[in-house]
């Protein structure tokens, strides 16, 4: 009897779903590639039709013995602890929208610039979802670390630099609490440009480490030296950073700075009720928080008389930006999300604490005014995970060309992708947060 083969049988569907299929291929190779904070994550894979949310068991060490053996004597057992880590997994996607005025048009094809854009986004995407979840870790540095204790005591863009010390003090505290290298000896860790341009020009033990080196390694993003103080170091440009800015007065809003207004109507607000305001831009291409207000302690005693009033906000004017407002939930209490991504120059009333949750979000932590903050991270391995959707970790699609009822004359076709994943924390010991100030410049939009 003659073998039998395997036959593909080549319907349209098939056919039709292939040119997807490459898409997502070679999206997901760049985006791989792209990554930074990624390459430190310990991957995992949710099987299908086994809900959202993954569960990773976590195992801590072992007590060690006290006292020896005695002959024929069994020792006690020793109890494994275990934890769990549940992480449901998120959907994103993006899509991108083709002319077919720009596809004939347009002298680079468009089709190879979307996918190369996509993976670009879906590359920061991730790495700034990871950050995010990654700000989260309580082991963290300051620059300066004898005098600093937190991000606003941050205050010189030289004396609070990222140096050799402070990188050393990072790695002792990691090999203290046993956390493991990620190749042979070394942690990996990721710094900012700024970081690496204040290394090379200042830091006289950064440079003999680097002269030292003749051959570096070929991953991309990699610094010329970059095995030092115990950290495999690699450069990346799409991490946190935060710019202290001037706190909210009550009169002129500017590129940066809020305003508010006391009023003598319209609200629930007494004369001895106390509002603490704090304005946070995020990056209107990004969505990263970027620039953070000093706190603003309103009184509203003087304002209101014996009338109950109201505070109007508005916004910073600059359009590089969306706003995040924080108040208080209760007179002078502690500021909490009030309004997320208002546009810039819009004026919102606040006319009760009660508009505010005392459970919603906290502001972050904002600098001295002018100051800019910049993260790095220094990684053992199983610091940090992230996990995703078999069969959905990465899917793009491209819809067909012709007439459709939405498009009856063909003038556009989309090209999409999706992906299911989650990031997490795996172990807080075995990683440390490095927070620091520069000589070179932020380069945050105006």
């Amino acid at each position: 009897m003659a073998d039998q083969l395997v036959v593909f049988n080549e319907t349209n569907t098939l056919r039709n779903d292939a040119p997807n299929v490459a898409i997502a291929q070679r999206e997901w190779m760049l985006a791989e590639r792209g990554m930074v904070l990624g390459k430190y994550a310990t991957r995992y894979t949710l099987e299908q039709r086994m809900g959202l949310t993954l569960r990773i068991i976590r195992t801590k060490r072992l007590k060690l013995p006290t006292v020896p053996l005695t002959q024929g004597v069994p020792p006690d057992s020793t109890g494994m602890v275990l934890e769990n880590v549940d992480v449901t997994v998120e959907q994103w996607g993006i899509v991108v929208a083709l002319t077919d005025v720009a596809m004939v048009t347009f002298q680079h094809p468009k089709l190879q610039k979307a996918i190369e854009l996509k993976s670009l986004a879906i590359t920061e995407m991730l790495e700034r979802e990871m950050a995010k979840v990654l700000m989260g870790g309580t082991q963290v540095f300051f620059g300066d670390p004898v005098n600093n204790n937190s991000r606003d005591d941050l205050a010189d863009a030289v004396s609070d630099r990222f140096t050799s010390a402070l990188a050393l003090r990072a790695t002792i505290a990691m090999r203290t609490t046993g956390a493991y290298p990620i190749s042979g000896n070394s942690y990996g860790g990721v710094i900012p440009p700024q970081v690496e341009g204040d290394l090379f020009d200042n830091d006289t033990l950064f440079q003999t480490a680097t002269t030292r080196q003749s051959i570096a390694a070929l991953e991309y993003g990699e610094i010329p030296g970059g095995d030092w103080m115990g950290v495999k170091w690699m450069r990346g440009n799409y991490l946190p950073y935060f710019k202290g800015v001037a706190t909210p007065i009550d009169s002129g809003v500017t590129a940066e700075r809020a305003r508010f207004q006391l009023q003598a109507s319209g609200g629930a607000i007494n004369d001895t009720q106390v509002c603490k305001l704090v304005v946070v831009a995020r990056d209107e291409n990004t969505d990263y928080e970027r620039k953070i207000s000093q706190t603003a302690t309103i009184t509203m005693s003087g304002a209101t008389g014996t009338t109950d009033g109201s505070i109007l906000v508005t916004t910073p004017s600059s359009t590089n930006y969306v706003y995040d407002l924080y108040a208080s939930a209760a007179s002078g209490g502690d500021p909490h999300l009030w309004r997320s991504r208002v546009a810039a120059s819009t004026a919102i009333t606040l006319v009760d604490f009660s508009d505010v949750s005392v459970t919603a979000a906290s502001p972050p932590v904002a600098p001295a005014s002018g100051i800019v903050t910049y993260v790095a991270w220094i990684f053992g391995k199983d610091a940090f995970m992230r996990v995703e959707l078999n069969g959905m970790s990465l899917q793009s699609y491209m819809t067909p060309p012709g007439p459709s009822i939405p498009d009856p004359l063909a003038q556009m076709r989309k090209v999409g992708s999706k992906l299911m994943w989650k990031c997490a924390i795996l172990d807080d010991n075995f990683m440390r947060r490095l927070e620091f100030t520069s000589a070179y410049p932020d380069g945050l939009p105006a």
